[in-house]
């Protein structure tokens, strides 16, 4: 999350008051992160292949068929970046499948990975979807179907079946979140975080972050979901010493999630699989920090890693007990970094910069020491502030 003049004042306001199995070693070309530009003139797919050690290779841009987009801030009504998109989860992978989202053309797109060269993708058509300015999508290979949610004026979530001969389907009706917003959406606050299944895929949940001028709570929307049919309402629920709820991953084998949440820095929240409530399990406050909005769990460690858009670190976090197991700072020049994913032994993190002076890159680490291994520049694919996002094949 971009460290806007209103999300300075948000978070400043409410401090007043109150995972992946380990995968083998791969050939070179069959694993890959992905990103996407959200550029408004066209938005592209940013495929990366992973080597054999770790470390990134040449990017490879593919079409997403649309164009990205940027909220507002809420205070000056200026365009924002970096985070243009004030989410995690802006690319989602199941399976041999890649999706995204193209925020101002109202649409998402799904292709087909070759899983012998993940840089290879074959794009299918691109499919509109419900409301306006999507900014998060998921997919589930078991249930076969995509959502996503929908963040500007006309928000909710909407979900799509799909298959490998034709791709995505027309997107059911809008599933509203009652957010009063704009397109673009003005934010930080009152705006969607995340979208994304539970680890059996048998739940969609969905981050929504609080309002206070208007004294509403942020909150998780959680909805069952059964063959390739989500319900049409969601339990709501708003946990205890939580606000800017942003960015969630499941803690493998449980029902309880490691959660980002700027106002205080993260939390550990438990989700009743029978009432899908979700409660507070534990609050992490995270000294120091300004914008602590990604996360990933290492299967290398089987800790969680949290993000700062506006401080230069890695914070590791012991999952069991929500203790800060350790912080890694980082001198190569990034300002902060933004979504991030654990792949093996490694962590993967986008820094988009600054769109003047920093330009944007990726920084990998070690999981087992937070060691940088690789400060990988994007600049000479034309990737600009507005990159958004990271998931990962193979």
């Amino acid at each position: 999350m971009h460290l806007s003049p209103s999300l300075v004042l948000f978070s400043a306001l409410l401090s007043s008051t109150g995972y992946a199995a380990p995968t083998a070693k791969c050939a070179d070309g069959e694993r890959a992160i992905y990103l996407q530009t959200n550029a408004k003139e066209g938005n592209n797919i940013v495929a990366i292949p992973i080597g054999s050690d770790g470390t990134l290779g040449a990017g490879v841009l593919h079409s997403s068929l649309g164009k990205g987009g940027n909220h507002v801030d809420g205070m000056t009504g200026m365009s924002v970046a970096p985070d243009g998109l004030l989410s995690q989860s802006a690319v989602a992978v199941a399976g041999n499948y890649l999706f995204t989202v193209n925020a101002m053309s109202n649409s998402a797109v799904m292709y087909r990975i070759n899983p012998k060269n993940a840089t290879n993708l074959s794009v299918y058509k691109e499919v509109p979807v419900q409301g306006t300015f999507p900014n998060t999508i998921a997919a589930s290979s078991k249930h076969k179907i995509a959502c996503v949610a929908t963040t500007g004026k006309s928000n909710g979530v909407s979900c799509a079946t799909f298959d490998d001969r034709q791709g995505l389907s027309a997107f059911d009706a809008l599933r509203p979140l009652g957010l009063n917003q704009t397109t673009p959406p003005s934010g930080p606050p009152n705006t969607v975080s995340q979208i994304g299944f539970t680890e059996d895929e048998d739940f969609l949940v969905v981050t929504v972050k609080a309002d206070p001028p208007t004294k509403k709570p942020g909150f998780v929307a959680v909805y069952q979901v059964e063959g390739k049919r989500v319900a049409r309402d969601a339990a709501r629920s708003s946990p205890a010493g939580t606000a800017i709820l942003f960015s969630f991953d499941q803690i493998p084998h449980t029902n309880k999630f490691i959660v980002t949440d700027p106002s205080i820095g993260a939390a550990i929240l438990d989700l009743n699989t029978e009432t899908c409530d979700v409660t507070t399990y534990k609050a992490i406050n995270i000294t120091g920090q300004k914008a602590t909005c990604w996360s990933t769990i290492s299967p290398a460690t089987g800790t969680a890693f949290v993000a700062d858009g506006g401080v230069n670190r890695l914070v590791e976090i012991n999952v069991k007990d929500g203790n800060i197991v350790n912080i890694y700072n980082y001198t190569n020049g990034d300002l902060g970094l933004f979504d991030l994913r654990a792949i093996g032994d490694y962590v993967y993190a986008l820094a988009p910069g600054n769109g003047t002076t920093v330009l944007p890159s990726v920084t990998v680490v070690k999981a087992k020491t937070g060691k940088m291994v690789q400060h990988l520049s994007l600049a000479t694919l034309g990737v600009t502030v507005n990159v958004q996002g990271m998931a990962f094949f193979g």
